[in-house]
């Protein structure tokens, strides 16, 4: 039985680097360490970009609040005059 395993095992290897161009053979696990890098380069990106945008949209908002309680203190000095 396990001599067969191992003949079916040879048999799937043979038949899987015979599709691959012979630069290639030695190096089938790189793909996805490549695939697996860029998708972690891009995530990265995409949180830095969310969390930029939500700091501009908090600072934004408190701009906006400081904004409105200086103007609201200018015109009750202006009614006090």
């Amino acid at each position: 039985m396990k001599k067969r395993l191992q003949m079916i095992e040879g048999t799937i290897r043979k038949r899987t680097a015979g599709h691959l161009p012979a630069a290639l053979r030695g190096e089938q696990g790189v793909v996805i360490v490549v695939v697996m890098m860029f998708s972690m380069i891009f995530l990265v990106l995409g949180l830095a970009l969310y969390w930029l945008s939500v700091g501009q949209i908090r600072s934004t908002e408190t701009e906006r609040k400081d904004v409105k309680a200086f103007n609201v203190a200018e015109a009750g000095v202006d009614a006090g005059m």
